[in-house]
């Protein structure tokens, strides 16, 4: 079974932490299995296991149609459970997200001077797609970012630099989770320490 909400606010487990406004007197709906098994695969594997974040399950998404996921700022993985995929590709979609709060692509530190939010956010994902399919995680839901560009992909700046060389201006966003919308909810208000 899946970790409750209890548990999670007394913060007596490893995270993520997974969020359910109802719960189920028999089985789950069956829409919602593969779901669910996702959130299994992640919750077992030792890396993405012990990550930090709180995911919740919405019956509607930012962006409708082909979102699966969406992070924001405080660390709050909304899944879009009307999204039809297999436990891998939830899997995927769940590290995805997990991984934007881990490598701290929120951080105001982090960011590019006067940063174009959409080309961050397009280049945090880039670097995450690569990143998952160098761990060879999951069921991909997005295309290979090494078919498509021919610099290394392994730092998020660098990467966002070739993408302002290249003319890009974040208006495709082909490796986000949130189907053509970023899916990074709240760039525009970076987190700062102090």
């Amino acid at each position: 079974p899946i970790r409750d909400t209890a548990a999670c606010k007394r913060r007596e487990h490893r995270m993520p932490c997974f969020h359910r406004k109802y719960y189920y007197h028999s089985e789950p709906p069956a829409s919602e299995k593969p779901l669910l098994e996702g959130m299994l695969v992640i919750e077992r594997h030792p890396l993405f296991g012990s990550l930090g974040g709180d995911v919740y399950i919405k019956s509607r998404h930012h962006s409708g149609k082909g979102s699966m996921a969406t992070v924001d700022r405080k660390g709050n993985i909304c899944l879009n459970s009307a999204t039809k995929a297999s436990p891998e590709e939830w899997a995927y979609s769940m590290a995805h997200c997990l991984l934007h709060l881990a490598f701290g692509h929120f951080d105001k530190e982090n960011l590019p001077e006067d940063v174009n939010t959409a080309l961050w956010a397009k280049a945090c994902d880039i670097y995450i797609a690569q990143f998952l399919a160098d761990t060879n995680f999951g069921g991909a839901t997005v295309p290979d970012p090494m078919q498509r560009y021919s610099i290394k992909l392994t730092d998020e700046k660098k990467i966002y630099q070739h993408l302002i060389h290249e003319g890009d201006e974040g208006e495709d966003q082909a490796y986000s989770m949130n189907g053509s919308a970023v899916d990074m909810v709240g760039l525009e208000h970076p987190l700062e320490y102090g």
